[in-house]
């Protein structure tokens, strides 16, 4: 049986004009690879707010609040995994609101609204875990920050650090760990020592250990963690020297 002509161009242009109705994921403002959000549509009210380098620091707000949920689809299995850094940080209380470096060269966006900067954050768990890192870590004043900081290289208007974190949450954030000063420091005092220089080797250790809590002292940082690698240190060169037979 056959239809006629004009009764398929109808179904046809009927068909077109539904689709043409639909509601694509690029009009959603909380949709990301065709994956919708988790979480409640963002109010235009709700932006992140900007500031420079050093600002004072903001009563807890949305986007703290938002962090400690944690629901983007990036972070849900690695929130909820006993041990994993993100894990840890939605458990730590909140200190203050992350806000946003006004003239960082990081901004990909100059002023990116709440729909904007929230897939920015759920693009990648570490910028998750660098935004709950923001909002719970201590804050740093301008002369105990990380080089980067310092260099304006931060997306937000704050250096911090956080316990379990090698770096702060700026340069965590984006997967750029790696430029955050503090984590070469943690990299140059955790060099593993080689087996065949022995007692030399831990006593060589022990000194650049002293010239780096010199400059922590001279940053004004309390040097805590130094001195607890200083006392696991001198019991290792301790046992090394009894063991052969220096002592």
């Amino acid at each position: 049986m056959r239809f006629p002509h004009s009764i398929i161009l109808g179904h046809i242009h009927a068909k077109k004009e539904n689709s043409g109705n639909r509601p694509r994921y690029a009009d959603k403002p909380n949709v990301h690879n065709g994956v919708p959000n988790q979480q409640t549509p963002i109010s235009p009210d709700c932006d992140p707010k900007f500031g420079v380098f050093g600002a004072a620091e903001a009563t807890p707000g949305f986007w703290a609040k938002r962090a400690i949920e944690c629901k983007w689809k990036r972070g849900l299995i690695a929130s909820l995994t006993r041990g994993s850094l993100l894990y840890r940080l939605i458990r730590m209380p909140l200190r203050r609101e992350p806000v946003l470096q006004l003239n960082s060269k990081n901004l990909k966006r100059s002023h990116p609204n709440s729909s904007q900067f929230d897939r920015q954050i759920g693009f990648h768990k570490t910028n998750i875990e660098a935004l709950v890192g923001q909002a719970v870590g201590e804050l740093l004043d301008e002369n105990s920050c990380c080089d980067s900081c310092a260099k304006l290289d931060g997306k937000f208007a704050n250096c911090v650090r956080v316990p379990g974190m090698v770096a702060c949450p700026n340069c965590h954030f984006d997967r750029h760990g790696i430029r955050c000063s503090f984590a070469k420091e943690e990299k140059e005092a955790n060099v593993p020592i080689p087996r065949k220089r022995g007692l030399e080797a831990m006593l060589e250790k022990m000194s650049n250990l002293y010239d780096l809590e010199y400059k922590k002292l001279k940053l004004g940082e309390a040097p805590r963690d130094i001195v607890a690698k200083k006392r696991r240190l001198a019991m290792a060169i301790m046992e090394e020297a009894e063991g052969i037979g220096c002592i």
